[in-house]
């Protein structure tokens, strides 16, 4: 994984980002395949092969995100309501997969405590740099409302002690070749992280660790995570939210 600096003057903040996150410095001339970029104004991945692909960064501010804060209407928006957001009641949420941290910003606007855990270096710096960006545009007491760790989410749920109300999966579904609805940024993720394999011990381990509830992300037609049928279902357009309650009889649907 490489890192290189849109300008010499940078170079010393893509070393300070490869001593966080195990990159390696290099020159503009010298980057292949996906590599993260550092402008005066974020850190950017970008493909120095796949021109069809415009540099992204993760954007807490502005752009798509602010978008669909403002058409949600708040409490109205499906992923809140699976998390069991009330009046009276704002769970502590983590998202053991942030992926672009879309989700965990949504349910964090709508009142709850988010813990983001990402495994993959590039998007964890990628997330990093977005949180910090924000935090320098909104009040200090906002700040614990929405935080991350690096790190690989069976491991540290295997670890956690200080249990969540709420565990959120959403899981890298399989590559759809012919699917003309996959947003690129979602191919962009598919191409660096690929499906991920240990995703039915995840869910296990959610089980065990979420207070409350699991929520888990899926297409609208997809199967049940590890073939485990929801107690209850929010439904989309394309997609839904299965919802497994504390105490609820999780076998294998047949």
């Amino acid at each position: 994984m490489k890192i290189t600096a849109s300008s010499p003057s940078l170079l010393p903040v893509a070393q300070a980002w490869a001593t966080a996150f195990g990159f390696e410095v290099v020159t503009s001339d010298a980057v292949s395949g996906w590599s993260l970029r550092v402008t005066d104004v974020h850190l950017e991945l970008f493909s120095a092969t796949k021109k069809q692909f415009a540099p992204v960064w993760v954007d807490f501010l502005q752009g798509k995100l602010s978008t669909r804060l403002r058409s949600s209407q708040g409490g109205r928006e499906l992923l809140v309501r699976a998390v069991g957001v009330k009046s009276a009641y704002r769970p502590r949420v983590l998202d053991v997969t942030a992926g672009w941290g879309r989700d965990a910003f949504v349910l964090m606007t709508a009142g709850c405590e988010v813990m983001m855990l990402e495994r993959d270096p590039m998007m964890a710096a990628l997330l990093q740099d977005g949180l910090t960006r924000w935090s320098a545009c909104v009040p200090a007491e906002e700040h614990s409302k929405l935080s991350l760790v690096f790190s690989e989410a069976t491991h540290y749920l295997t670890q956690l002690t200080v249990l969540p109300d709420v565990i959120y999966l959403d899981p890298m579904y399989p590559v759809r070749h012919k699917s003309a609805r996959v947003k690129k940024e979602m191919q962009i993720l598919q191409e660096i992280m690929g499906y991920q394999q240990d995703v039915d011990v995840l869910f296990e381990l959610a089980l065990s660790k979420a207070k409350k509830r699991v929520v888990v992300k899926r297409p609208l037609k997809g199967d049940y995570l590890g073939g485990v049928q929801a107690d209850c279902q929010f439904l989309g357009k394309h997609t839904r939210f299965d919802v497994y309650l504390e105490g609820g009889n999780h076998v294998k649907s047949r």
